[in-house]
């Protein structure tokens, strides 16, 4: 049996900071706390990977993202039924909040997109547009092969993530409305039965 390789020094500072930042927010989480979390001894040494905290963040943010390594072969899933295609992505969305840290880092970025354009474009650009431009681009492909009905592709793919994202908001942000949500596996089949019952 081989010995287990340890992670990259890049991985060990992606996942350090992601814990930090999730534990105490963009704001109070310094370089240093950063350091002492990846077990490096020189915070210094952070800065021949990223020249600052908020190019930290965002690599965290990336590392986080939605599904990009669904849409890295988009013709792949063209050929799938809707039904398939549409339960893996949102299971795999929501399996991404299963985990604690993702929802902090989750109400983090909030926090942060609203009072910094920077941040909320690096976030929209790498996660939420390919995932709409994906949607919108299988949705229409899907009409014109005859297994959806014509519709506004936008429209659609608008609605899909949204059901997605009021899901973990309820998760994450107002655990108040949580009452009654299903797991999240349960949810997916719902919306998408749902949502295709609309457009077959």
């Amino acid at each position: 049996m081989e010995p287990k390789r340890k992670p990259s020094r890049r991985i060990q500072i992606l996942q350090a900071a992601a814990r930090v930042f999730a534990r105490l927010g963009f704001d109070k989480a310094t370089i240093k706390q950063i350091a002492r979390e990846a077990g490096m001894r020189a915070p210094a040494l952070i800065y021949w990977y990223y020249h600052n905290k908020r190019a930290l963040f965002q690599a965290v943010l990336e590392k986080y993202s939605l599904l990009t390594q669904d849409l890295s072969d988009p013709d792949r899933l063209d050929s799938q039924p809707p039904e398939q295609v549409l339960t893996t992505l949102g299971t795999r969305f929501l399996h991404t909040f299963e985990d604690p840290e993702a929802v902090r880092l989750f109400r983090i970025l909030l926090a942060e997109t609203a009072h910094n354009e920077e941040t909320a474009t690096y976030f929209a650009e790498r996660s939420i547009l390919p995932f709409q431009k994906f949607l919108v681009k299988y949705l229409e492909k899907q009409a014109q092969a005859g297994r959806l009905r014509f519709h506004n592709a936008q429209t659609m793919a608008r609605a899909f993530l949204g059901s997605l994202v009021m899901y973990v908001m309820a998760q994450g942000l107002f655990p108040m409305v949580r009452e009654g949500q299903p797991a999240y596996g349960d949810y997916v089949q719902e919306v998408v039965q749902t949502f295709l019952r609309g457009l077959q």
